[in-house]
C-alpha cells in the first residue's frame, strides 16, 4: 500500500483509484510481518469525501467520520472466507478493491460488531 495500515489514520485512505464513491464502507485490512503475513481488520469507514492526497505517492484521499477502529487482534488468516477474499483481492496486491460478494461484506460486518465497532 505504500503506508502502515495499523498506524494510519482509521478514517481515512489513501489510493491512485478514483473507484470509490461518496457513501461506501471502506474495510482495513492490516498485514504484519514476513510472509506469510499475518492479516487483521484494522478499521472501517464510510466515505464522505474524497479530495486530492496531500501524500507524494498517491492521487486521492477518501476520508470519514462514521466508522473508527477495531478492538481485535484476531487473525484472519485460515478463516474459510479470508482465504476466498484474499485471492480475489490478488493477495491484497491491487490496493483499493471492491468486494463484491455480499456474503463476505456479512462476514466483515459481524467481525467489526464483535470488535466493538458494528456497522448500522
Amino acid at each position: 500500500m505504500g503506508y502502515d495500515a495499523e498506524n494510519a489514520d482509521p478514517f481515512s485512505l489513501y489510493t491512485n483509484k478514483r473507484t470509490a464513491a461518496i457513501g461506501d464502507a471502506i474495510w482495513i485490512i492490516a498485514g504484519n510481518g514476513k510472509r506469510p503475513r499475518k492479516y487483521k481488520l484494522s478499521s472501517w469507514f464510510i466515505v464522505s469525501a474524497i479530495t486530492p492526497a496531500d501524500h507524494p505517492e498517491f492521487g486521492f484521499l477518501l476520508s470519514g467520520t462514521n466508522g473508527g477502529p477495531l478492538n481485535s487482534d484476531i487473525i484472519l488468516n485460515g478463516l474459510p472466507w479470508f482465504s476466498e477474499l484474499f485471492d480475489q483481492t490478488a493477495h491484497f496486491s491491487l490496493g483499493l478493491t471492491q468486494i463484491k460478494e455480499e456474503a463476505t461484506v456479512k462476514k466483515l460486518k459481524r467481525f467489526a460488531a464483535k470488535a466493538g465497532r458494528p456497522m448500522e
